[in-house]
Parts: C-alpha cells; structure tokens; sequence
C-alpha cells in the first residue's frame, strides 16, 4: 500500500471490495511495516500499530483522491479512504538493540 502523512497520520486508499476491508471492517486495528524487506531478518524497520477508519468527509476525499488516483487501479467509484491513525510505533532490529517503543494519545 501507499500512503500519504500528516502528523503521524497515514492516509491510504483502496477497493471498498477488497478482501483486506472485509478484514479491517471485522478489525480496525492494523499493523504496518515500513521497511521490512528480507523476511525481516536483520531488517531495521518500523512497525506502526493503529486503528483504520474510513473518511467520509467529501474535502478530505477528494484532496487525497488526487494524490492516489494514479496508483489506484479501477473503478474510482470503488475506491474507498481510508485514516489509520497511530497507537504505538516500534522501531525493530536496530543493530540488535531491543524494540524502541513510541506510545500516541488522543490528543496528538
């Protein structure tokens, strides 16, 4: 997935269809991995843990549709947005040091 940022807030699109919204409507806590290549062995990466929320507010929509519609691929009447917004942050294997944890509030 691609994302967009704004303050520690991601922004993405995809198929309201999708398997992966099936799963998040059932769900809406998520994991994302930046930079996790190599299964994640010895990868330095950061997970973010955060919950999904679909934006229905037509503004915001429709700026971030302008950003993704390049990378979106079918039907733009398919297309869904979607906020995650942090819970916690970890960055993971860096040089063998333990997970460093950064907690988010509701108020960040």
């Amino acid at each position: 997935m691609t994302f967009q940022h704004e303050d520690f807030v991601l922004y993405t699109v995809t198929n309201k269809h999708s398997e992966k919204m099936e799963e998040l409507r059932k769900n809406p806590y998520t994991h994302i991995l930046y930079g996790y290549e190599n299964g994640g062995f010895g990868d330095t990466y950061v997970e973010i843990e955060g919950k999904l929320t679909e934006i229905l507010e037509e503004g915001i929509k429709n700026k971030l549709a302008e950003l993704f519609t390049s990378i979106f691929v079918g039907n733009q009447d398919e297309m869904i947005t979607l906020k995650i917004e942090p819970i916690r942050m970890r960055l993971m294997n860096k040089k063998g040091d333990p997970p460093k944890e950064l907690e988010f509030t509701n108020d960040h």
